[in-house]
């Protein structure tokens, strides 16, 4: 018979999810000097030194705007189960992100700690699915789509989805540090100043594209087995 310590088959174990978010449509990621442009942007200015620096005072506001969504994804991600964020992926393009060369291809894992058993994605084994389809209700007069789109909220990955859309659309103004550089310098040189800044819909307001337009730029893939890696150039199918 064995003996020691054994695993509950049926209690609560972690789950991954893959986010893959490609925001090189300007016409999807709005761009330029607006409460709209930035996009999504995993680093703060402090993350960089010399002259991948912000070289502009509008490039460094564009920047806070962008880590500034970042940190609303990771709040709505977080706001209804423990989770952390792993391996995280950020290119520009082809190549390497800076404060001035900002991310457009994005992805991360999100590892939920407690999360039920199933994969049948039924609110009880889910609890961001859960919260999220009880918020949905709350608002939306007992229907659990989305009132963005109208996309039903069916399972965990839409509903990851749906709560980085919010992030994205939902108005917020904070104070945050911006980098402010003299500009000319070579290497740039500046200090970071505390800042009120105000990030609006990406797609202004659907002026930039439609909310549906706006979901076919974010996938999402799991759960996974915790080894999978889908990278920003996978589609995350």
């Amino acid at each position: 018979m064995p003996s020691g310590f054994q695993q509950d088959p049926n209690q609560l174990q972690p789950a991954y999810f893959r986010v893959v978010m490609n925001m090189d449509d300007t016409t999807r990621y709005g761009d330029g000097d607006t409460t709209y442009a930035g996009a999504v942007q995993p680093f703060a200015w402090d993350n960089f030194t010399g002259n991948d620096l912000p070289s502009t005072i509008v490039t460094g506001v564009k920047l806070a705007r962008g880590n500034l969504r970042f940190q609303r994804i990771v709040e709505e991600l977080t706001k209804y189960a423990d989770a952390q964020i792993l391996d995280l992926e950020a290119i520009h393009d082809s190549g390497p992100v800076t404060g001035n060369d900002l991310a457009n291809h994005l992805a991360f894992t999100v590892k939920y700690d407690r999360f039920g058993i199933d994969d049948d994605n039924s609110e009880a084994d889910s609890p961001l699915l859960a919260m999220e389809r009880k918020y949905l209700r709350s608002i939306n007069d007992g229907s659990t789509s989305s009132p963005y789109d109208g996309e039903n909220i069916n399972d965990t990955n839409e509903a990851i989805q749906e709560a980085i859309m919010r992030a994205l659309i939902e108005p917020v103004t904070r104070s945050v540090r911006v980098f402010q550089p003299v500009e000319g310098t070579d290497p740039i040189v500046g200090e970071g100043i505390q800042q009120q800044i105000t990030i609006a819909d990406v797609t202004n307001n659907e002026d930039q594209c439609s909310y549906s337009d706006l979901r076919d730029t974010i996938t999402v893939n799991g759960p996974l087995d915790g080894t999978t890696l889908i990278t920003t150039d996978d589609d995350a199918a």
